[in-house]
């Protein structure tokens, strides 16, 4: 469940850095890269999506063995009740098949943060190009500038001196 919600937060980020990013495009060649990053992750998730598919199956069995072989591979210092089995075969499944989704999902994230940092890095680039790194902070001083006299609408001051 954690891993759904986690999948669905990073969609919801990679298109809103996307949506930020749209807003900053000037040129055709902009609008070329981010179609570019766009297409380059869909395909990239298309693969995922279909070699998951294909081989999900393998990827359970593979699985299933790495538990069993982990939990043969504990050594106790009190020797385990005779007849006692520890392997559940349902939990060994359940769990290998919740470790494979898990990986799986964690794929698909890190495609979409990849994603969304590309997004970033095309906006940060137009923004350099652009010149307008800074433009809210360099107005806003310019705006409230106190140094100039002739807004104050007064003359010149002359300060006493201390001679």
């Amino acid at each position: 469940m954690a891993s759904e919600i986690e999948a669905g937060i990073s969609a919801m980020f990679r298109d809103v850095v996307g949506q930020s990013c749209l807003l900053e495009m000037r040129t055709q060649q902009d609008w070329d890269a981010f179609k570019e990053i766009q297409r380059t992750a869909r395909q990239r998730e298309a693969v995922e999506l279909k070699e998951f598919r294909e081989t999900r199956d393998s990827l359970i069995a593979d699985e299933k063995r790495r538990l069993i072989d982990e939990g043969g591979s504990f050594t106790f210092e009190h020797p385990t009740p005779s007849g006692t089995d520890h392997f559940n075969p349902h939990d060994i499944a359940r769990e290998a098949e919740a470790r494979v989704d898990r990986a799986h999902q964690s794929r698909l994230i890190a495609i979409r943060e990849e994603e969304a940092e590309a997004y970033a890095d095309l906006a940060e680039t137009i923004r350099a190009r652009e010149g307008l790194q800074g433009w809210a902070r360099q107005d806003f001083n310019r705006s409230t500038d106190r140094r100039s006299e002739d807004r104050r609408g007064g003359s010149e001051r002359s300060w006493p001196s201390r001679d």
